[in-house]
Parts: structure tokens; sequence; C-alpha cells
């Protein structure tokens, strides 16, 4: 999605507002994923330790 986004900005050649809010949208839904994928394995690392 995010290369997607890139590629929609580039193609765009003046209004470049939209293709930054759906860059900006799907960044932000890959860090909750990412700090949710994070937060699971630290606390399965913890309670191994």
């Amino acid at each position: 999605a995010v290369t997607a986004t890139t590629h929609y900005l580039w193609a765009v050649k003046k209004d470049t507002f939209w293709p930054l809010v759906y860059f900006a949208l799907f960044a932000a839904l890959l860090l909750v994923r990412a700090y949710g994928w994070y937060g699971r394995h630290r606390r399965a690392a913890d309670a191994a330790a």
C-alpha cells in the first residue's frame, strides 16, 4: 500500500494533497501494526524468561 501510494504521488503533478493524506494514513496504520507485533513478541519473550 505504501509503494502504491508513492507511485500515485509520483504520477500526480499538481495536486499532491490526497496522495500525501493516503501516504500518511497507510504509514500510521503500518506503525500501529508494527507496534502491536512488537508488543506481542516482547510479552512472549518476557514470559519465557
